[in-house]
This record gives C-alpha cells, structure tokens and sequence, in this order.
C-alpha cells in the first residue's frame, strides 16, 4: 500500500468562506482570511517535496487522509488543557489543507473516502503545524 507522511511548519489557518466581486467583466474570489495563501503554500510545498523525496506520483484512486493539527497555545491556557476545543474549527482546517494538496498529491479532493482530523496544543518539542499522512483506502470485502 502506497503512503505518504509529511510534516507542514507554521500556524495552521482554516479556510472560512470566500469572497466575489467583479473584476474587469469577470469574478474574481478571494478568502476573507489574508493568512490562508502563505499556509496552503506551506502544505503544498512540503507536500512536494514529500513526494518527490518518495518518489510518488499523483494519487489517483480512493485514498484515506489523516491530518493531525498543532496550534498555538495561548498564554491563558492552562497547561493540563491539551485539546483545543474552540476556533479554528476542525473542517475548515481540513478544507485548507485539502484544497492546497490537490493536483500536488492527488489529482481531486474528490478522491478522498476517508477523512481523519484532529486538533491539538503544540507543545514545548512539537512546532505549530500539521502531520499530514495519505494513503491508498483500503477496499473492504462487503
């Protein structure tokens, strides 16, 4: 089974809603969030850098993406809290990340059957980031 594990440094943005106007006759869209560019192209970068060390080509069957989330801990947190149950939420992260590693891992999100988050402080050893793994989905025997 093809897999491929990969680590994304920097403060995970989430990818809320998007913004149109008209531009020149057409619409143009842009995110509400300034910060969402420069993460979808961290993960992208990493992501590419990950599957050319690995030799891997485009995804291109049903395949399962696991994405661990590290977040900043603020000041007002106490330690013994390790889990951080507000904003960003979990999907929107999820949204960002995908979108940024389609055509790079695989060749649409819509490839994806199988979608685990999770959400976690960084702590003093672990960066804020994301630990990306994507692998084959594995065909059940029904």
């Amino acid at each position: 089974m093809t897999a491929l594990t990969f680590r994304v440094l920097g403060v995970p943005v989430p990818q809320g809603s998007m913004k149109g106007y008209i531009r020149g006759g057409h619409v143009a869209l842009t995110s509400d969030n300034t910060k969402l560019r420069p993460w979808r192209d961290s993960v992208a970068w990493a992501a590419l850098e990950a599957m050319r060390d690995a030799g891997l080509t485009l995804f291109e069957g049903p395949i399962a993406v696991e994405v661990t989330f590290y977040l900043p801990r603020p000041r007002s947190t106490p330690k013994r809290v390790t889990r951080p149950a507000k904003k960003p939420d979990i999907n929107k992260l999820l949204r960002g990340c995908l979108d940024a590693m389609s055509l790079v891992v695989f060749r649409d999100d819509a490839l994806v059957v199988t979608l685990s988050g999770a959400k976690w402080f960084a702590s003093q050893s672990r960066t804020p980031g994301a630990l990306v793994t994507v692998k084959e989905a594995v065909e059940r025997g029904d």
